[in-house]
């Protein structure tokens, strides 16, 4: 998925990446941060590890929204020397932090008209539709990424279009589309702690509360287990 953009001559700096994007996988932030970061260390024109990192910073727990700011607009003051793609990301990355939500809809829908097999992509245009009160094309859009994703015979490289998706068909009152995507994300992504947290709640509609107390204290374990790794 991210050949494309993997983009540097050091070793050491595309070994620190993929550990970042498995820390995201995993869903521990903060290593993902400490990864990316000396990735960039290593190899300052590393263009990707830049984006990745910004998002991390957007989605993590820490409220790192002014360091998403600061490193964006380096990223921005040389998005003339990028290619196409590159600099489409870059705006889009800008317009996420600093403008609106149906601006960042327009650089996605260009970064597919050059490409229209990018399901994270399609994924991120779902996240935005749901964000402007759009859910059923916020579906139609992460459906798409997940079509891309078996069509390749992989699973997404984290469980956040599940998560989405689970969370869209809950607000759409799709049931069963919602359990199906959680007995799915389980599958892929079985130790994760957003995705036991879902199960929790699934347990629960169902009154189920024996399995949701068990998926519970597995949610809770697997918390600490990222947030405190030396003490747990």
């Amino acid at each position: 998925e991210v050949q494309h953009s993997a983009l540097t001559r050091s070793p050491d700096a595309l070994k620190h990446y993929i550990l970042g994007r498995d820390a995201v996988r995993d869903e521990d932030y903060s290593k993902a941060i400490g990864e990316y970061s000396e990735a960039i260390r290593i190899d300052s024109t590393f263009t990707n590890v830049y984006l990745d990192l910004i998002d991390t910073y957007e989605i993590s727990v820490c409220g790192c929204y002014d360091k998403a700011k600061i490193l964006c607009l380096r990223l921005y003051n040389r998005k003339d020397q990028m290619t196409i793609q590159f600099k489409l990301r870059t705006e889009y990355a800008y317009s996420t932090l600093f403008k609106m939500p149906y601006d960042r809809v327009r650089y996605l829908k260009q970064l597919l008209e050059l490409d229209d097999q990018q399901p994270e992509m399609y994924f991120t245009l779902g996240k935005l539709y749901k964000e402007v009160d759009q859910l059923n094309k916020g579906i139609a859009e992460t459906e798409k990424s997940l079509e891309i994703y078996n069509k390749w015979g992989i699973k997404p490289p984290t469980a956040d279009n599940y998560i989405f998706l689970i969370g869209a068909y809950h607000d759409a009152k799709q049931k069963k589309k919602e359990e199906r995507f959680i007995r799915k994300a389980e599958q892929d992504f079985p130790d994760t702690p957003s995705i036991k947290w879902w199960e929790f709640r699934h347990s629960l509609n169902i009154k189920d509360t024996i399995t949701a107390n068990d998926y519970h204290e597995k949610f809770i374990k697997l918390s600490r287990r990222i947030l405190y790794p030396n003490i747990i």
